[in-house]
Order: structure tokens, then sequence, then C-alpha cells
């Protein structure tokens, strides 16, 4: 006999032999690459509109991943900017979490941190009105799940959390997966617009 951790329920057994969900569910991570993919496009045409374009910034082109096992649920990322380095962090970062949400982040930590934080704190300023942006408050710069003891709501912040040194900052903008598809690529490109405006406002430094 079968150990326990070895058999398999009757939604697992008929899963099993139904080809239908496997298709479905590539067809939709496929979808989601395609739609980062014309995100991307858009969105470098309104980084050389801002003059953003010769920023160290975007000398890397945008980088699209795609993986199966985020907490055990597939995922499709897009990154641009996406400097990642000992002395700094700055990247604009898309997420698509299989059964959860979207979410469209600005991660800064190191120098790009100490340069780009009172423009983060004017945006929650004037965006506090708004549903759905929160901030890190937890440790792990890499969670990208918005569990409240990783991450708070942006109107909720008191000016206790800009007096921290904190060595990274995450502002996320979360966007239901009940949000109509269609609606899904002209959604993404205004927020991360709301994000090049904030790189905007200081051109970020030489690498």
């Amino acid at each position: 006999m079968l150990p326990a951790k070895l058999t398999l329920s009757e939604e697992e057994r008929l899963l099993m032999m139904d080809t239908r969900f496997i298709l479905t569910k590539n067809a939709v991570l496929k979808k989601a690459e395609l739609l980062f993919g014309a995100v991307s496009e858009t969105m470098r045409q309104r980084v050389a509109e801002l003059g953003l374009n010769d920023s160290s910034l975007f000398i890397l082109s945008p980088k699209i991943a795609r993986g199966e096992q985020y907490q055990n649920l597939p995922w499709v990322m897009l990154d641009d900017p996406r400097i990642f380095t000992k002395t700094g962090t700055c990247a604009i970062r898309c997420f698509f979490w299989w059964g959860h949400y979207w979410t469209i982040t600005l991660q800064l930590a190191g120098s790009y941190l100490d340069q780009y934080r009172e423009a983060v704190k004017q945006f929650v300023t004037e965006q506090s009105v708004e549903k759905d942006w929160y901030l890190s408050v937890g440790d792990n710069q890499w969670q990208h799940e918005l569990e409240p003891a990783e991450y708070a709501a942006a109107h909720s912040i008191d000016i206790s959390y800009w007096q921290n040194h904190r060595p990274f900052l995450k502002l996320v903008k979360k966007i239901p997966l009940t949000m109509e598809w269609d609606d899904i690529m002209p959604l993404l490109e205004k927020n991360i617009f709301s994000l090049l405006m904030i790189l905007k406002m200081h051109q970020a430094p030489s690498r």
C-alpha cells in the first residue's frame, strides 16, 4: 500500500486526466508575457519622452521572466529599470502572480534610496487618497506577498517611517485579478508612468 503522501485525492486524479487546465494555464501565462512585452515597449517610449533614456538607469534592456514556483504558484515578471548592484538598487517591477494579484513596485536601496526618498515621500503624500498603494515595513526586500507584517497601506504611514533610515524602500501598487483583462495594460502603463515621474524628479547617478 502506498504511503499517504503518495496517494492522489479524487480532485488530483481528475485534474491529472484533464489536459484543458494545463493548456489554459500555459496560454494565460504566455499572454501575460506578451502583455508585459507590449507594456515595456510603450514605457520605453515614455522614458524617451521624459528624457530619461540617457540616464544610467535605462542602459540595460527590459527583462521579462517567468516561473512556476513562487510559493508554489506560477508568476510572470517585468523589470525595467533593473539596477541591482552592491551600492544600490533601482527597479520598477511588474509582477503577475497566479491566484493572487498584479503588482507594480518601485524598489530602491543604497544611493538610489538616498536620492529618491523625498520624491517618494512627496508622491505618497499626494496620492494618499488613492487605494491599493503600499509601502514596505518588513525586513525582507524580496518578499512579494503583501502580508501585513511586510507591507502597510501607504496612506497609513506616519512621519516616523520617513525618519527611520531603512536599508530599502518598496512602493507597491496592487491590482486585483478581478480587474477586466482588457483594462490591465492601460492601468499598468498609467501607474508605471507615475513611478517614472518619481525618477524624473532627480536624474539617477552615473554608474
